[in-house]
């Protein structure tokens, strides 16, 4: 036996704490539990770096023939003393505000005005109300007979959600139980031979409908288990106000030993007028290294039609599972389900509902045979799910964490989201990308692939004499290839399969790309010299609040290495790239297409073991061929590093660089035809150090300085101390 007591409230002081005016708690005692609200309009001074949008007030003509004012988002920096405000807006449904989100181009989430009835946002802000919850509960279970065990829970609560008012009291108060019999794992003989073990349970749950808890009772799948949502503890909006909510359970298992079982199990959920009627029997394997797993479920949904209860929908989900994994160098697990709802006549034509399916597939996969000479993995993961279109935003933070600058590109004094670039040194950027979700989620599959191969032949023959085994036993490589896209597909099956026509299709993929990538190491071990070949290759298509936007970015690399002498050391790197962008929403500033030409030689000299000295020079041309552009860069950067063994470490650069850029830029654009550093010429510099006090004490100093051509130097300086205990 077992009782739990436990109580919640706010206190005498919440009006202060939350600075509620005489009117706000008016209108908390006027609303009873209804959400109360007040207006969500502040007026504030204009700032440019305001984490969040400006609005003005603008008058119109009501329908009625009346003047109104609604709030408009500011586009441009406003006159001094002009009026504007921080608009907090709520979601009140569909059809019950005013105002739609919008916008394409300003940084954060905007609003704007569509017409009375005609938004599912208003210009409120809800009211905080004082509450007090009170739950009590019961717990006991008994053994009659050996094995089996009879168990009970009772609870009762009281959930206050406005102690301002004493309305809607009558829903209150809620209560609940669960019973049920659990048996024990019970040996099966027959003739004096085991065949394994039987055990079962049967449970009732009732949960009233204003029964409330602390923290969450129903599993974390709730939703998922009986087909309610895709994930989640709770019920769906349509089924929170139907009643009281009864789940009755079954289960037998057979269990025969080593991993080996039967399983057998059915429910029933019910929810005021809408009953789930569940039968689902599964088996499970294991031998060795070998375990597999089946399951199959029949689920009904009734609901009630003339007064009487009739099939809404039937739905069958099938389910498998096998895992490999054997003491040889192979691993592989593959995972299938498979879930179709059929909907009945009289639910299609009264409530509009349809037939869906859900598809999941997943293999996860490794070997590495020969002595790992061939390393090859291969992950696979496709499903069906619903996921909102997203919003590109930038919300400013500290320097530590940005990594992306602002730069007023037409002087309006208003952040648009194609002004912000990343940052050229570390610690200059304040801003983070983000992404908000729109309101609706759309239908989609989910499909990832990763694989990747690697061959290291010197594994296979170490000490091979032949001069082709002594060559490859230099070469290393390694091949990867990642596919992501989450389309709107209406043939799902084409996309499982990888039919290549399916995928980044414009209208059809919310996020799709395709990653390709090739390494090749020459002399790999040797000390004194070697060569690195890289090839990459992305193509991608994004779908975005804003509009759409398509990338192909196809880069060749090949980098040499020689040491003539112990201290010195020469690098020569060679880049040919092509990156082209096409965005829809941000022609001008992210849409191009370059082609770069890149060298880049480099000399380390160590005239003691304590100081490295390193200098380079670097030239690239770039062409965008979509705007007619031409830079030409040039860049001489020097570095020094000194360093005191297991105490102090400095590392000190400078870099000059000339950019000559012939025509005009902005945005992504610029940055990505100048490196991050401006047309003109500029100077980069910075120390970083690292000071060990102690063994549990150190000091970490990064400083950086720029000074671009056109704008004044910018100095960011970090310092930071770290202790352990």
């Amino acid at each position: 036996m077992g009782a739990t007591v436990v109580r919640q409230a706010d206190g005498r002081d919440f009006q202060t704490a939350f600075d509620l005016s005489r009117q706000d708690s008016l209108r908390l005692a006027r609303a009873g539990d209804a959400s109360a609200v007040r207006s969500g309009a502040r007026r504030v001074e204009f700032d440019s770096d305001a984490p969040y949008v400006h609005y003005r007030r603008e008058p119109i003509a009501s329908p009625d023939g009346t003047q109104d004012t609604i709030f408009v988002a500011v586009e441009d920096a406003p006159a001094p003393d002009t009026p504007v405000f921080r608009v907090r807006f709520t979601r009140v449904g569909a059809g019950e505000g005013d105002y739609q989100r919008a916008g394409a181009e300003t940084n954060g989430v905007v609003y704007e005005y569509a017409g009375p009835g005609d938004g599912a946002y208003a210009p409120v802000q809800p009211l905080p109300a004082p509450t007090r919850q009170r739950l009590v509960d019961l717990t006991g279970s008994v053994e009659p007979v050996a094995g089996v065990e009879v168990f009970g829970e009772w609870a009762g609560s009281l959930n206050d959600q406005n102690r301002f008012s004493g309305r809607d009291v009558g829903d209150d108060r809620g209560r609940a139980y669960t019973a049920g019999v659990r048996v024990a794992p019970t040996t099966m003989e027959v003739g004096g031979t085991t065949l394994g073990t039987v055990s079962g349970r049967v449970r009732r749950r009732e949960r009233g409908q204003n029964f409330v808890t602390f923290d969450q009772t129903r599993p974390i799948e709730y939703g998922r288990r009986w087909n309610l949502s895709r994930g989640g503890s709770g019920l769906p909006g349509r089924l929170l106000d139907r009643g009281d909510e009864t789940v009755d359970e079954g289960q037998v298992t057979v269990d025969w030993g080593n991993g080996s079982s039967l399983e057998a199990g059915g429910g029933r959920l019910t929810v005021g007028s809408v009953r789930f009627l569940e039968v689902r029997p599964g088996l499970s394997y294991a031998n060795g290294p070998v375990e597999a797993s089946a399951s199959l479920e029949r689920r009904t949904e009734q609901g009630v039609v003339d007064g009487s209860f009739r099939d809404a929908s039937r739905t069958w989900t099938a389910q498998t599972e096998l895992a490999l994994d054997p003491q040889a160098p192979y691993r592989v697990s593959v995972q299938g389900g498979l879930r179709r709802r059929d909907v009945t006549d009289v639910f299609r034509r009264t409530e509009q509902r349809r037939e869906t399916e859900s598809v999941l597939m997943r293999i996860d996969g490794r070997a590495r045979p020969l002595d790992r000479a061939v390393d090859a993995r291969l992950f696979y993961d496709a499903a069906t799910e619903r996921t909102p279109i997203q919003r590109e935003v930038y919300v400013q933070t500290s320097p530590e964490r940005g990594q992306y600058v602002w730069r007023d590109a037409n002087d309006d004094g208003v952040q648009q989201v194609d002004e912000f670039v990343p940052e050229t040194t570390p610690n200059e950027g304040t801003y983070v990308q983000r992404f908000v979700p729109s309101d609706t989620l759309e239908s989609v599959v989910d499909l990832q692939l990763r694989t990747r191969l690697a061959l290291r032949p010197r594994r296979l023959w170490p000490d091979g004499d032949a001069w082709w085994k002594k060559g490859l036993r230099r070469v290393t490589a390694e091949t990867r290839v990642q596919v992501r896209e989450q389309s709107r597909t209406d043939n799902p099956t084409a996309l499982y399969r990888l039919d290549p026509d399916e995928f980044r299709r414009p209208g059809r993929t919310t996020d799709g790309s395709l990653r390709l990538e090739q390494r090749l190491e020459v002399f790999r071990t040797q000390w004194g010299y070697g060569l690195d070949a890289s090839w990459r290759q992305v193509r991608g298509l994004t779908e975005r609040a804003a509009g759409g936007e398509r990338r192909f970015l196809n880069r060749w690399e090949v980098e040499g290495r020689l040491r003539p002498a112990s201290s010195w050391q020469l690098r020569a790197t060679g880049t040919a790239e092509r990156d082209r962008v096409q965005s829809e929403a941000f022609d001008e500033a992210r849409s191009f297409d370059i082609r770069t030409l890149r060298i880049r030689p480099s000399v380390s000299y160590q005239p003691r073991p304590a100081l490295d000295v390193t200098l380079a020079g670097g030239y690239a041309r770039k062409r965008d061929r979509a705007k007619g552009r031409r830079v030409d860069l040039y860049t001489l950067p020097l570095e020094l590093t000194w360093r005191r063994a297991g105490r102090l470490r400095l590392t000190a650069n400078a870099e000059v660089a000339r950019v000559d850029l012939n025509g005009t830029a902005v945005g992504r654009a610029q940055f990505e035809l100048t490196d991050g550093r401006g047309p003109g010429t500029s100077l980069l510099w910075g120390l970083q150090g690292q000071y060990a006090f102690t063994d549990r004490l150190r000091a970490t100093l990064n400083y950086d300085g720029r000074a671009p051509a056109t704008t004044d130097p910018i100095h960011t300086v970090r310092v930071q101390v770290n202790a352990s205990f």
